[in-house]
């Protein structure tokens, strides 16, 4: 008999593998999140197909990276992330920090100020430790 429906602990006994992993991959987006969560958490047969795709892959020798690319053509497209305006700021010379530079102008002036405390306790205690 053909379940339709599983339990976490249903679908990690029928996928050979372990509930945490199957949470791992939902984590990572390799494996869609419950058709309902909460204490009543069930998956459906699709879920247990992806799972022994991914175990497939695994035994292929394919890392999560690489299955991931290729499973991404079963869902939608991901769209990117627009990319963010940075500005760079050098701390001392082993330390340098990416500032957003997107953010409204009284947050930028409280990043700026903060980090620029940050450099000179940095550069203050480079001298200190050198003498």
């Amino acid at each position: 008999m053909v379940r339709e429906i599983y339990t976490l602990k249903e679908l990690a006994e029928a996928g050979r593998t372990a509930p945490r992993t199957i949470r791992f991959y939902i984590a990572r987006g390799l494996l869609a999140g419950p058709v309902q969560a909460g204490r009543n958490a069930h998956y459906e047969r699709s879920h247990l197909r992806r799972l022994q795709r991914i175990a497939k892959m695994k035994r292929k020798g394919l890392t999560l990276a690489e299955i991931a690319v290729r499973l991404e053509g079963d869902g939608p497209p991901r769209e990117l992330p627009e990319a963010a305006p940075l500005a760079g700021m050098v701390l001392s010379e082993d330390v340098q920090v990416l500032i957003r530079t997107d953010v409204p102008p009284w947050r930028l002036r409280q990043v700026r100020k903060i980090l620029a405390e940050t450099a000179r306790q940095l550069n203050g205690n480079n001298e200190t430790e050198r003498e």
